[in-house]
């Protein structure tokens, strides 16, 4: 997949999950983490989740973004501007702050740190309020998504 392809569709992707399938896809290609990279720091709020989903799938697979880049991103966009974010993309750095936490062993504790300061994230799913809890509110259970990907559950 070409990067023009990849922008392409992440700009044509009307929901949510479709955007979040085109992350997952683009990460894929060649040019996966500055399409990730890119993509997250979008206004759009639907590109902005296909960066975060690219995010994932890049350290999911092992790959993609550097300690640094992660803890930098924990402290400056996530942390910082997660209240004040889209509705999607608040949705999507949560959950890209999990994944740090989770694929970044090193990172652990600066996530369940971040995530305390940052509190309850919410945002409206298609018309329903919900609440998201961070991992900051059980931080003894271990993190869900390493877990559950490096088994194969889901």
């Amino acid at each position: 997949m070409t990067p023009q392809v990849a922008r392409s569709w992440a700009n044509e992707a009307g929901f949510r999950t479709l955007a979040g399938y085109v992350g997952g896809v683009a990460a894929r290609s060649p040019d996966g983490l500055g399409l990730a990279r890119e993509w997250s720091k979008s206004t759009d709020d639907l590109i902005r989740g296909a960066g975060y989903s690219a995010m994932m799938e890049l350290l999911k697979n092992g790959g993609g973004l550097t300690d640094k880049e992660c803890e930098e991103s924990i402290r400056g966009e996530i942390e910082k501007g997660i209240h004040s974010a889209s509705n999607w993309s608040r949705y999507g750095m949560m959950y890209a702050l999990i994944g740090f936490g989770s694929y970044k062993p090193a990172l652990t504790e600066k996530a369940v740190a971040a995530a305390r300061r940052i509190g309850k994230v919410e945002f409206d799913p298609e018309g329903r309020t919900a609440r998201c809890r961070t991992r900051a509110l059980h931080p003894q259970e271990p993190w869900p998504i390493k877990q559950r990907w490096r088994s194969g559950k889901k």
